[in-house]
């Protein structure tokens, strides 16, 4: 692992989230394109969701950085306290885990990070947050997303599957060998909310960064309030880099090395 302040690494981990941005950016264009008059006889009417790409990509990028983390994405990880009961099931889009062991059968090792995603705040769920509906102020403090950052704070250890959701009998086989994956989580375990950008946010950019900076997140808007991904043209590579926010991305990563 490159040392803290190491500058070629600080580049390489704003390069991987502009990456993503762009592989972000490539998916929202063939969505576009296949939607425009063509000779084929099907026609395509609502998008899949993205998300899932901005999740993945990220994840692969900063992958190539962080060469000894195991990045976990949308894995369901059951936390547990001290005395071994169970508390909760989260489902952090991004688990950042160093120690594991995959070739060992229940192999342990320490959370390092987690790193939640939204490609903007337009749909953003206000009962999960529990914000009011005017997306105004904080109504509901025993919301879901509370009541999940408690949990992280109660818990000692949490355990997933090695492969999530196996059907086939070789999957499942897998999970048999490996046994359930374990991981310390200790109390310092690093956050950060990653958001596309600032549009179409609908006045609720402040209101969503208390919420998430109040249980120790820090909050990255990539791009401004003019500029979304989701258009029938590719964005260039240098408008993104001029709006990446590089030192606050810098200061939320450095945080990989300290734990």
């Amino acid at each position: 692992m490159e040392e803290l302040g190491n500058n070629m690494t600080d580049n390489k981990i704003v390069k991987a989230i502009m990456n993503a941005l762009m592989d972000l950016d490539n998916e929202y264009f063939k969505n576009h394109k296949l939607k425009k008059p063509s000779k084929s006889n099907v026609r395509i009417g609502r998008s899949n969701s993205v998300s899932y790409v901005f999740e993945r990509k990220l994840a692969k990028r900063l992958g190539k950085v962080f060469r000894n983390y195991y990045f976990f994405v949308d894995y369901p990880i059951t936390l547990y306290d001290k005395n071994n009961t169970k508390i909760k099931q989260v489902y952090p889009d991004i688990f950042v885990v160093k120690g594991l062991d995959m070739e060992k059968k229940d192999s342990e090792g320490k959370a390092v990070a987690i790193i939640d995603l939204k490609i903007d705040l337009g749909y953003l769920n206000l009962d999960h947050y529990g914000i009011s509906k005017d997306g105004r102020q904080i109504e509901n403090k025993n919301s879901n997303f509370v009541k999940r950052e408690d949990a992280l704070n109660k818990c000692d250890l949490g355990r997933f599957d090695y492969i999530v959701g196996a059907y086939s009998d070789e999957e499942k086989q897998i999970n048999k060998e490996k046994g359930k994956l374990k991981v310390k989580i200790p109390k310092n375990i690093l956050k950060i909310s990653i958001i596309s950008t600032k549009d179409n946010a609908h006045g609720r950019l402040e209101i969503y960064r208390k919420i998430l900076e109040k249980q120790g997140y820090s909050v990255l808007f990539l791009l401004n309030e003019k500029t979304h991904l989701n258009s029938d043209h590719k964005l260039p590579e240098k408008i993104i880099d001029k709006q990446l926010p590089k030192k606050e991305i810098i200061k939320a990563f450095r945080g990989l090395w300290m734990i």
